[in-house]
């Protein structure tokens, strides 16, 4: 793909990003054509056409309009199979991709030996105690506890909570994050005294790295209160859920304010 082909789409993926956060989708869809249109002028097998793929597919998705989204994911693993081979982590990336817009598409049996494959491929390269394989783990017990089969998720996430507790540290995020997969987990299989520390510890976890006013701190609050309702607990509930409530908008009137000065 040559240097100016690449500096036109990087100016037109600016401008989309800004239409995307404007709202304004009717501008964004014929941005998003016009990069098509120059994709289809340059070599197919490039890295870059592969990147330009996965980009487009990320707005679609954005825009809920997986199947477009799916297409495209399903090009750029075609150029990356061809490029670097079928062992590589670009392509258990790329599968991993098409996996998740399979799964927010309801198409679990089509998502499931994809998230598989790219398992096993990570787990060949990068070895099973890294972060990496410890997200691909997250997402293989989400898919299975959408498919209502709990037991194939538990220790998944057990795993997962153990890696990214070894790699990372207990105090961070993704630690975080992992720990409120668990507990969510354990709450919908009914086992609420044991997702409730998990949800305390990954709310304070949340809190002592992010800060009271992030996102993911309010929804650790909602989720520790949900949970508090779900065990009959409503008066431990009421004051979490309006903290986390008050959070959010103020994210929202964050973001606002943000876009306004763009």
């Amino acid at each position: 793909m040559s240097n100016r082909i690449i500096q036109q789409i990087e100016l037109l993926f600016k401008n989309a990003n800004n239409l995307y956060h404007q709202k304004k989708y009717p501008e964004l869809m014929q941005v998003l054509s016009q990069i098509q249109a120059l994709i289809k002028t340059q070599p197919f097998f490039h890295a870059d056409t592969a990147t330009t793929f996965n980009k487009l597919a990320r707005f679609y998705e954005l825009m809920g309009k997986y199947q477009p989204a799916l297409s495209f994911y399903q090009q750029a693993l075609a150029i990356i199979k061809n490029i670097v081979g079928e062992n590589s982590e670009a392509t258990a990336s790329s599968l991993e991709k098409i996996a998740n817009s399979y799964e927010k598409m309801l198409r679990f049996e089509e998502a499931l030996p994809l998230y598989l494959q790219a398992l096993e491929i990570r787990t060949n390269i990068l070895g099973i105690n890294h972060p990496d394989t410890a997200m691909l783990l997250n997402n293989l017990a989400g898919l299975y506890s959408s498919m209502g089969r709990y037991k194939e998720a538990l220790p998944l996430y057990l795993q997962a909570v153990q890696i990214f507790t070894n790699t990372l540290g207990i105090n961070h995020p993704d630690t975080a994050s992992s720990l409120s997969n668990l507990a969510g987990l354990y709450s919908s299989m009914g086992r609420h005294e044991e997702a409730l520390p998990l949800f305390q510890q990954a709310l304070e976890i949340n809190t002592n790295i992010l800060g009271i006013n992030h996102p993911d701190t309010a929804r650790s609050l909602n989720n520790l209160a949900e949970l508090y309702k779900s065990m009959g607990r409503h008066e431990e509930a009421l004051p979490l859920s309006q903290q986390a409530l008050k959070l959010i908008q103020i994210s929202w009137v964050s973001i606002i304010l943000i876009l306004q000065l763009l």
